[in-house]
């Protein structure tokens, strides 16, 4: 998920959050299961003691999958060590300062080469182009 670009932003939190949604459902069917089974196997079902049973099971069946689920997470979420690469720190360094080549500020945002080239072709058609202001504008 650290890799997601901002396009893919909606996706990546929609599919995370049906994740989460459908492992706690599940999760929760499990350990309901567990407790239930152990209920109805016990001598005396119908006992508080039995439903005691069932539920200490489930409690503990739900305490080690969460152990394993954090040993899990520490394992994969480490940070790098000291002797591997700070691929952002090189990233940032190797990147020019400034705008690409085929960029020019203007007073609005970015043109780029191909606005440029299409505002070529909206003049030969005698159409405003995107470098000079149409008939809406002020100037």
């Amino acid at each position: 998920m650290a890799g997601a670009t901002d396009a893919d932003a909606g996706l990546v939190s929609g599919v995370f959050n049906t994740a989460q949604q459908v492992g706690g459902a599940l999760g929760l069917a499990l350990l309901t299961t567990l407790a239930a089974a152990r209920t109805a196997t016990s001598p005396a079902p119908e006992t508080a003691q039995a439903l005691t049973s069932g539920y200490h099971l489930a409690w503990a069946a739900g305490a080690v999958l969460g152990a394993a689920a954090i040993a899990i997470a520490a394992i994969a979420l480490r940070s790098p060590r000291r002797g591997q690469r700070d691929v952002t720190r090189l990233a940032a360094e190797a990147a020019p300062v400034g705008p690409p080549a085929d960029v020019q500020l203007a007073p609005f945002g970015l043109i780029t080469a191909r606005k440029r080239q299409m505002g070529a072709h909206q003049a030969e058609a005698g159409r405003p182009t995107p470098l000079e202001p149409g008939p809406w504008s002020r100037a």
